[in-house]
């Protein structure tokens, strides 16, 4: 914006109200629209950080957080994103709004450094074996 100040948004989710949320990034307007919005801290042992609010077809197979409940099933698996509520609501046939509520700010796959290490990060996610690489803590929420 021109006086250097960004547009605060009020998002209204099953946890209660967030509010002075700044959009960090928005994704393709046609299609799952994406967007990512970053919350004020917040008190409490398990603060909200990021809000993923998505369009998704209402007959995908799993839910960005069934996976991410799976992957966490065993305690927390560093590197991936920890989420802390999931909204649907149906907008019209086929089509559902998804909120996610993330505890974790996550990072683009596509901004680890080398090929090695991006090799290494898909080879520990699909094979469980969580950050052999110590400097490695990429989350895979873009994926």
């Amino acid at each position: 914006m021109a006086d250097g100040h960004r547009a605060a948004f009020t998002l209204r989710t099953s946890r209660g109200i967030f509010k002075n949320c700044t959009l960090s990034a928005v994704g393709y307007p046609f299609g799952r629209r994406t967007n990512i919005f970053v919350t004020q801290a917040m008190s409490g042992d398990s603060p909200v950080r990021i809000i993923k609010e998505q369009r998704v077809r209402s007959t995908i197979r799993w839910t960005e957080k069934e996976i991410l409940d799976t992957i966490h099933q065993g305690g927390a698996y560093p590197g991936v994103v920890r989420t802390k509520f999931f909204d649907q609501d149906l907008i019209s046939a086929g089509r559902s709004k998804v909120r996610i509520g993330l505890l974790d700010k996550g990072t683009s796959f596509m901004d680890i450094d080398t090929p090695r290490k991006a090799l290494y990060a898909l080879y520990d996610l699909l094979e469980g074996e969580p950050c052999r690489m110590p400097a490695l803590t990429q989350t895979f929420s873009h994926i």
